[in-house]
């Protein structure tokens, strides 16, 4: 996660933060979350299966970071939430949800791109196709009892789908100070967005991007510079 590279940079750690990650799949980042001290990690994954085994996975953790920051800082229980729900940026649509034969984690409301040079062949679509109803973050939150203003940071992994998310949540995107995102330079996904036009969207509602983008698909950390925090 960039965003923890981020904070240690400046001799901080996530203490206190409350995180909302989109595209949480199986919360493979629960262990660094909790090593970091964030107080509260919201999980929102749209694949009702991968859901279960979220939920699961998560039931199974004690919250309590491991390693020799969390021991010296003494950081309290990570509390995590799960909604299950796809992101983007109109509420009760109906949309297709591809699923991927690599356990779900590449599958999106794209589908995958024909590329001439496709060095993640092996990872295509199993031909199952969900029908979920897209929920916006602006909406969504505020309803599972998460005020938009408690949230510090955003993480976005959603194959592709990036921008639709952040439209559907321009209200929260007032009140968070980082945002981690998926981006990319390889139209990998037939509709998915680039890094460019991500860039530029992103600048104008005042974030500006903090790291350097040295791969064709690769996470980046935006900082909100209407926020001081």
């Amino acid at each position: 996660m960039y965003l923890v590279r981020y904070y240690a940079k400046r001799l901080q750690t996530l203490r206190g933060r409350t995180i909302v990650h989109v595209g949480a799949h199986k919360g493979q980042e629960a262990a660094l979350y909790e090593r970091w001290g964030a107080a509260r990690v919201i999980w929102v994954e749209a694949d009702p299966d991968t859901a279960r085994s979220l939920r699961a996975n998560l039931a199974a953790r004690s919250g309590q970071g491991e390693g020799w920051l969390a021991r010296l800082l003494r950081f309290p229980p990570t509390h995590h939430q799960v909604i299950e729900a796809l992101i983007g940026d109109e509420d009760g649509k109906p949309t297709d949800f591809f699923v991927f034969c690599n356990d779900g984690q590449s599958s999106s409301i794209f589908r995958k791109a024909q590329l001439e040079e496709d060095r993640h062949a092996n990872v295509k679509e199993t031909g199952q196709v969900r029908q979920l109803a897209m929920r916006r973050l602006d909406t969504l939150l505020p309803e599972s009892g998460i005020p938009l203003n408690s949230v510090d940071i955003l993480a976005l992994d959603v194959q592709g789908a990036e921008l639709l998310c952040l439209k559907g949540a321009s209200a929260l995107l007032g009140h968070i100070h980082l945002l981690e995102a998926e981006v990319s330079l390889l139209r990998w996904y037939e509709g998915g967005v680039l890094l460019p036009e991500l860039d530029a969207w992103l600048r104008e509602k005042g974030f500006h991007r903090r790291t350097w983008v040295r791969r064709r698909m690769m996470n980046a950390v935006y900082r909100n510079g209407r926020r001081s925090r």
